[in-house]
């Protein structure tokens, strides 16, 4: 930016250097600057498209939408069908709540000159407009075109969302926040999707014995900081299953240590203790259970035999009495 500015103060005329500072100048979040350099290279060059919508973006970024389309207009009137300034104008209307003008704008542009901006913002109408397979093309046609645009990747997340299509919403929400650096709005509400949508897959999941898909879920709502004991107790049954008894067993503690009174991670803790040899600790936790759990049934009655089997077995050490 230095050097253009040198150039330009010397009285040189380059295409570059007002490019360059014009560009510089709007990256550094300096618009005003922008749409000076813009406008004094529009001056000596009162025909170039280009600058039109250097311009209306320079516009756009400091919030002159007006200004903005009579650039991108401008622009339009000296080079008609630029795909570019048509998107950019399409936007525009977006922006302002003219869905229809902007429709016909976008389709109004042969699909292969669309950029991937074009293609997004397409997508995000049809959207609106409930019309959810034209959308979800669309949005892969933008990231076809440019696979580093975070913002489809969430707007793919969302629709996935509508269409019920959880997996794949889970998979794109993580993809984006794994690459996602610009505004930390659009992270917030991933995150917060992400937490509605783990308990959801999660139990599904561990319904159809998909153990990996429910453990992906469960520990990924304790990165979120989401862990609650249900969670965690979940967690004590999907290892418990894949056979880790330690870490089953820890993760019932954490349970038990955000709720104590949880009667089924109590339940869950005798068993791991009984069969890591525990038999004492097992009898208390089985007994703990009890004293909480105000239902009947076989989870009751299982508890119960527990009891009556490990208070035989406590009672023949050395040095134990049964409790009266």
């Amino acid at each position: 930016a230095e050097r253009a500015q040198e150039a330009l103060d010397r009285g040189c005329f380059s295409h570059r250097a007002y490019l360059m500072l014009g560009h510089a100048r709007h990256e550094m979040g300096d618009h005003p600057g922008a749409i000076e350099t813009y406008q004094s290279y529009r001056q000596r060059l009162p025909y170039l498209p280009a600058i039109e919508n250097n311009l209306g973006r320079a516009h756009e970024a400091a919030g002159d939408i007006a200004s903005a389309e009579a650039a991108y207009r401008r622009g339009l009137s000296i080079f008609p069908g630029d795909p570019i300034l048509t998107g950019n104008l399409a936007s525009i209307y977006r922006k302002k709540g003219d869905a229809d003008r902007a429709l016909a704008l976008y389709e109004g542009v042969d699909e292969g000159a669309r950029t991937a901006e074009s293609h997004h913002n397409l997508g995000l109408i049809y959207a609106e407009r409930g019309d959810l397979d034209r959308a979800q093309d669309s949005y892969r046609k933008a990231l076809t075109l440019d696979p580093s645009m975070g913002e489809v990747r969430y707007s793919l997340a969302g629709l996935y969302l509508l269409l019920n299509r959880y997996d794949d919403a889970v998979t794109t929400y993580e993809g984006f926040l794994g690459d996602w650096d610009g505004n930390p709005a659009y992270v917030r509400r991933a995150r917060h999707r992400l937490a509605q949508l783990y308990p959801v897959v999660g139990d599904r999941a561990m319904a159809l014995g998909d153990l990996a898909g429910a453990r992906r879920a469960y520990e990924g709502l304790i990165e979120l900081g989401e862990g609650t004991a249900q969670v965690h107790h979940n967690l004590a049954l999907l290892y418990q299953r894949e056979g880790g008894v330690a870490r089953a067993l820890a993760a019932c503690k954490q349970a038990l240590a955000l709720e104590p009174k949880l009667a089924q991670a109590r339940l869950t803790l005798g068993g791991l203790l009984e069969a890591g040899g525990d038999r004492k600790g097992a009898l208390e936790a089985y007994r703990t259970f009890l004293g909480l759990w105000t239902g009947k049934g076989r989870i009751a009655e299982h508890a119960r035999e527990r009891v009556r089997a490990l208070e035989r077995g406590v009672e023949r050490e050395p040095g134990t009495a049964r409790p009266k």
